[in-house]
């Protein structure tokens, strides 16, 4: 009978250590994974960094403006163009703006989309020439404003006479 006991017993044990050697094998496969997803995602984030570093940093637009900001700007005489992104015409507008700003000694212009959220109240078929104020400002497709001493100096609506008036 002592026999059958210390070789239950060592079945036991080794039972035992059968069940231990499983667990530590499972503990090392997990620690492997973590470790390979830990330095498979540091080598992802580092060519990301280096792909971000190889693209030039984008500059704050100073020229676009609020409806709101239009007779608060630091400059006595200046230009503001007001259009609506969306427009089918608005990369003709914007080319207006860049091709007046390269001309030597022209006067700061600005533009502000009627299609920002802060802008959208501004939007109307019918304009408002006539405005003095800010809340009584409204905008057809595009205007050009001319600012002269925080008060508005000329209202253009038209294309064409936009195009005279910046010297294009």
């Amino acid at each position: 009978m002592v026999k059958i006991k210390k070789i239950k017993r060592e079945n036991n044990k080794s039972e035992d250590e059968q069940e231990i050697s499983r667990f530590i094998k499972i503990l090392l496969i997990v620690v492997v994974f973590i470790l390979g997803i830990y330095f498979f995602t540091s080598i992802v984030v580092k060519k990301e960094y280096n792909i971000k570093k190889d693209i030039t940093e984008g500059q704050v637009s100073t020229n676009r403006i609020i409806v709101g900001s239009i007779l608060n700007r630091p400059h006595e005489d200046y230009y503001v163009l007001v259009y609506n992104s969306t427009s089918n015409k608005a990369a003709l507008y914007e080319t207006l703006i860049s091709v007046y700003e390269s001309k030597k000694d022209s006067l700061r212009i600005y533009a502000v989309d009627l299609n920002n959220h802060l802008n959208e109240k501004y939007s109307s078929e019918k304009s408002n020439p006539i405005a003095t104020k800010i809340a009584d400002f409204k905008f057809g497709e595009i205007t050009l404003l001319k600012i002269k001493d925080k008060k508005v100096n000329k209202y253009i609506e038209e294309y064409g006479k936009i195009k005279n008036e910046l010297g294009i």
